[in-house]
């Protein structure tokens, strides 16, 4: 009788998030997800390109965060998603936007898809990163897409067509199309 194969599921790693440890981390297939646990619903993914570029503007948020003066900072971090610290609010924001039907791409707005992580869980998040990269090396040797040849190229032709750079406008634009 032929041995039944056992299939390999991908690794996973959780990892509760700060003090309070209000939110979750959880790492699968190459993404990342944070989850609110006392509101489930609230929760964020990030794809390994969206991981990425938070990755690649870690330090920036992290002066940010730590600086005196009024800042309103903000990212775009692929696809429909913003990273942002603001004074007067005690976290790094991490949400997805839209653009309501018949607006043009100027017009973004923020979805209810949002997490704020206070300032405690980004430091932890920070220092947790080795690990997660040590864990899932998908992640760690992940690069922008920003960082993609046809990105860089003089006439930049790829940057303006990549979906996940400038997905308002090519959406606006395959909506003119139709």
């Amino acid at each position: 009788m032929p041995r039944r194969q056992q299939r390999q599921l991908p690794p996973r790693s959780s990892f509760a998030l700060g003090s309070k440890q209000h939110r979750v981390l959880n790492v699968v297939s190459g993404e990342v997800k944070i989850t609110s646990t006392i509101a489930p619903s609230k929760h964020v993914t990030l794809t390994s390109n969206r991981w990425a570029q938070v990755m690649s503007l870690h330090q920036q948020i992290d002066v940010e965060v730590k600086e005196t003066r009024a800042v309103a900072f903000r990212a775009h971090i692929g696809d429909e998603y913003y990273v942002s610290v603001t004074d007067g609010y005690s976290c790094v924001d991490i949400c997805r936007f839209y653009i309501p039907y018949g607006l043009p791409c100027e017009h973004v707005r923020p979805t209810r898809s949002r997490l704020g992580l206070r300032l405690d869980e980004w430091a932890h998040l920070l220092e947790l990163v080795p690990t997660i990269h040590e864990r899932h090396p998908e992640l760690a040797t992940t690069e922008p897409c920003y960082t993609n040849v046809d990105h860089m190229e003089e006439t930049q032709e790829g940057r303006c067509e990549c979906m996940s750079c400038f997905l308002f406008s090519n959406r606006q634009k395959a909506l003119a199309i139709r």
